[in-house]
């Protein structure tokens, strides 16, 4: 396994764009740096597509090191005729990033149905193109998202590959749809990358604002959780995904928790 940190664990939500900028290139120059295999580089909604550029030339410095690219939240939640232009603008950066996977948040709906239809358009129009850039497309499993084990499962029937699943833990605790509600074969194939973040039962505080935790400040049982991917012989990416309050001091506690609480069979067999 590949431990990874996105790049949004170093952007307050509530700075400015410009201060989100400044602190994606901060992201991008330290998390190599302390050690991590690679990193996940978040897109803000906000920024513009000049800033877009800045932080992708700022990437490229250490290309081959970008082993996952977040897609801007909204990206699938636009109609439908205007996903397609910068969802392959962002597909290309990506493997001229060499970078292997892509994360998305699906699109918002209220049927499952609907929700189904949608994403079968939207993979009938942009998987080959992604797959001939050698970029496999991930969906999370956000917690709008309707019945995510059988909604994984229809997407992966029907095109079988060039897809993946990421899992956000805290999501899987947050939930009704735990990790054991997934087919472990549906897992062993195509979950492609896992956001590490804590959960105390409690995602937002008394004024709406979300709350992110330090990892061990909340309940998962993470040594439980890893020993569960090590027995589906998962082999990817864990991107920890949450917000720190001392950069670069958490940056370090943050992978040396991981490390401590992963199985040690994993760590010889990686």
């Amino acid at each position: 396994m590949k431990i990874s940190c996105s790049t949004a664990a170093f952007i307050d939500p509530s700075s400015s764009i410009e201060q989100k900028l400044k602190d994606s290139i901060e992201a991008i120059n330290n998390i190599v740096k302390y050690g991590y295999d690679g990193i996940e580089l978040f897109i803000p909604n906000v920024f513009s597509d000049e800033q877009k550029e800045i932080l992708f030339q700022e990437a490229s410095k250490i290309k081959g090191k970008i082993l996952t690219i977040h897609a801007p939240k909204n990206t699938l939640h636009r109609p439908l005729k205007e996903i397609f232009s910068p969802l392959s603008k962002l597909i290309k950066k990506t493997s001229e990033l060499e970078a292997n996977y892509i994360v998305l948040h699906p699109p918002f709906q209220k049927n499952f149905k609907s929700l189904i239809r949608t994403m079968f358009y939207i993979f009938d129009n942009i998987l080959l193109f992604a797959k001939r850039n050698n970029v496999t497309l991930t969906i999370e499993n956000v917690p709008y998202l309707l019945d995510p084990p059988e909604f994984f499962k229809n997407l992966c029937e029907k095109y079988k590959d060039g897809l993946g699943i990421t899992i956000d833990i805290e999501y899987l605790y947050s939930t009704p749809y735990s990790l054991d509600k997934y087919p472990k074969e549906l897992l062993s194939k195509y979950l492609k990358n896992i956001h590490i973040r804590d959960y105390d039962g409690q995602s937002f505080d008394e004024e709406g604002n979300r709350r992110y935790l330090k990892l061990g400040e909340g309940f998962i049982n993470f040594k439980e959780f890893f020993e569960r991917l090590f027995d589906i012989n998962y082999d990817s990416i864990l991107t920890i995904e949450t917000v720190f309050n001392n950069k670069i001091e958490d940056l370090i506690y943050s992978k040396e928790f991981i490390i401590k609480h992963l199985p040690q069979k994993s760590l010889a067999s990686g």
